[in-house]
C-alpha cells in the first residue's frame, strides 16, 4: 500500500522497512519503561523513513 501511494521507493522491500520501524519503536519504548531515557518519537521515526530514499 505505501507503495502504490508513493511513499515507499520501489527498491525498499516494505517488509524490511516494517521490521526497522517496529524494531526501533520497540526498543524506544524498552528503554523508556526501564529507563529515564527519551527521544522524540516523530524524530524517531522521521531519521528512519528518510533513511529508505
Amino acid at each position: 500500500m505505501e507503495r502504490a501511494l508513493g511513499r515507499l521507493p520501489a527498491d525498499v522491500d516494505p517488509r524490511s522497512a516494517a521490521d526497522l520501524l517496529l524494531g526501533a519503536c520497540h526498543y524506544h519504548a524498552f528503554l523508556g519503561f526501564f529507563t529515564d531515557w527519551s527521544t522524540d518519537p516523530e524524530a524517531l521515526v522521521t531519521t528512519l523513513w528518510d533513511g529508505l530514499d
